[in-house]
């Protein structure tokens, strides 16, 4: 976000003096024993009486997704009886809303369902501090260090988040999570939970489920327009970002678009961004990623509590604030999330829903479906769909990467438990709904990374909350109906979008740009690995890594992203070392 938020809450409301730890950002809120601090340019917040406020951006369902500037004495007294529960039912957005109990004995803390905004929090002996930028923490005295238990579960499943973060002492609100804290402890459950949106559309049908889906994505991103004064959107060029233009054209209000491309034509976007552009009559800007632009030992999470991200992203950072304050643009639109919120699965799971709700018939169909969808035989995706079936527990199972770790590391994290309270099936629920709902896990897992505040807002319309709870309600087999990924999502979008890109079901990226950046920097990111912090804690796989640096051959995918992500946590480490 180009802006943060933090807080104070004290348990003795008789604490006198500036509280330490806001940075020197400008108090917005100051009552009994909370204090609210907020820079940047950003909406006002909306006060929640004398209780506390909401960050972020607040849209109102019965108020056709109007957003919320201030709340009535009712509604104020709605969202404290609820415990906060009111703005999960009335309202969406991208906020974190923070108050203190009527008795003035503990803090709440709510951060909304999709993730967008970050939230923080950590103890001291008085107080609690709480903020979307760890790197307030830095001002803290003891200041959070790395912690090396966290550091490892990260590297080990870094798309799982968890309240342990890499800091020590500090936790992170999940999102969908209500965390209250009193004196003695912290106690944090899910308000939000997914599974209460799945099977609510299972007969309906696939026109009807379409224009759904559809009208949904039209509806969010009409307020998110709405919200902002001059958005651009990041238009690769791929299905989600083109969906999300064809939404904004619908809006009649003013937009521009950005595209970034590398040399390597698997990578170069620019056609399909430039048609879809084309049809939309929107000013689009070409941009390329530049090698130059690149430090490989620079962290780029130091406002982060975990190292998400990859160096090889500075290049698109760079360019992309360039231009976006080149335009006066206050926010930059993302498709990000498209292919989770619409399911896009690459297994044979659907078969498994299909055939325990509606019997052989039906499940043989979708046989066909992921065959045609993913390029395999029949028999495969039967013989698949079979082993899942035979497994009879619908959790979904999370596994870790423990590649370049050290083997005394990949030892101790054998027996780590993967868990999130969105990955415990009920009873009754479905494989392909755990499958689905551990994608929603994944993307969430990525949202945090880039630079920090100095950024416009970061808006992903396709990660809003109502879109998240009709696309959980629509059953598996439905996204890959006539066998292409996000079916549904190509059906509502017919006659919007051009042709070439309405269909195509491949898309290039930046792979091959951080294989360019990790060839050139072989014997700097050596260095940089076999003898750092991480190599030294005994993290790492130094022999191999040595191996697979010194060597002449080419770095097999996806072991370069692998070195990206280990060249990032090094630079991470040393940042949150340094005093």
């Amino acid at each position: 976000m180009p802006w943060a938020f933090s807080g104070i809450f004290r348990w003795q409301s008789d604490a006198t003096g500036t509280p330490t730890g806001n940075g020197g950002a400008p108090v917005i809120f100051a009552h009994r024993n909370l204090t609210l601090f907020q820079e940047g340019k950003l909406p006002a917040p909306v006060f929640i009486g004398t209780y506390g406020c909401v960050f972020g951006y607040l849209f109102d369902r019965q108020a056709a997704d109007a957003r919320v500037l201030r709340f009535d004495p009712d509604e104020v007294e709605r969202i404290i009886s609820s415990n906060g529960q009111h703005l999960l039912t009335r309202y969406w957005g991208a906020y974190v809303a923070i108050w203190q109990e009527p008795t003035r004995e503990a803090l709440t803390c709510l951060r909304d369902p999709s993730g967008m905004i970050p939230c923080y929090l950590i103890r001291r002996s008085d107080c609690v501090f709480f903020a979307s930028d760890a790197g307030a923490f830095r001002n803290l005295t003891p200041r959070p260090r790395p912690d090396w238990a966290g550091l490892r579960r990260f590297l080990y499943a870094h798309e799982l988040k968890s309240r342990q973060t890499a800091l020590q002492d500090v936790a992170e609100v999940l999102p969908g999570e209500r965390i209250r804290c009193d004196e003695t402890q912290s106690k944090a459950e899910m308000a939000w939970s997914p599974w209460d949106f799945t099977r609510r559309h299972t007969n309906a049908t696939p026109e009807a489920l379409a224009d759904a889906v559809a009208a949904e994505v039209d509806r969010v991103v009409k307020a998110w327009r709405s919200a902002v004064a001059r958005p651009v959107l990041s238009l690769s060029g791929g299905l989600d970002s083109s969906v999300l233009a064809a939404s904004l054209a619908r809006t009649g209000q003013e937009w521009s678009a950005l595209n970034m491309a590398y040399a390597d034509a698997g990578s170069d976007e620019r056609d399909y961004a430039g048609e879809v552009a084309a049809a939309y009559e929107v000013p689009l800007f070409r941009a390329t990623h530049h090698l130059s632009d690149v430090n490989s030992t620079v962290a780029t999470s130091g406002h982060l509590p975990r190292p998400l991200g990859h160096a090889f992203g500075q290049s698109q950072s760079k360019t992309r604030q360039a231009y976006l304050d080149a335009e006066g643009a206050d926010a930059l639109f993302v498709g990000e999330g498209g292919d989770n919120v619409f399911a896009y699965m690459q297994s044979a799971t659907p078969v498994v829903d299909r055939y325990l709700i509606e019997g052989p018939r039906g499940a043989w169909q979708t046989v066909l479906d992921i065959s045609d969808m993913t390029r395999t035989s029949v028999w495969t995706v039967m013989r698949l769909a079979a082993a899942r079936w035979q497994r009879h527990d619908p959790r979904y199972v999370w596994t870790g990467d423990a590649s370049l770790l050290s083997p005394a590391t990949e030892a101790s994290l054998a027996t780590l438990p993967l868990s999130h309270p969105w990955l415990e099936a009920p009873p009754g629920a479905l494989p392909g709904e755990a499958t689905h709902i551990s994608m929603l896990l994944r993307i969430q897992g990525t949202l945090d990374a880039g630079p920090a505040r100095h950024r416009p807002t970061i808006i992903a319309p396709l990660l809003s909350q109502p879109l998240l709870e009709l696309c959980l309600g629509i059953p598996s087999w439905r996204w890959c109906q006539g066998g292409i990924n996000r079916s549904l999502v190509r059906r509502g979008f017919a006659g919007r979008l051009p042709q070439r890109v309405l269909w195509r079901v491949s898309k290039g990226g930046a792979n091959v740009f951080c294989m360019d950046v990790i060839e050139r920097d072989r014997p700097l990111l050596c260095a940089h690995l076999c003898d750092g912090r991480l190599a030294h804690a005994g993290l790492l796989d130094v022999t191999r890594i040595e191996a697979v640096l010194t060597s002449k051959a080419p770095i097999p995918s996806p072991l370069h992203l692998r070195i990206s992500q280990l060249a990032e946590a090094e630079a991470w480490v040393r940042h949150w070392e340094a005093d």
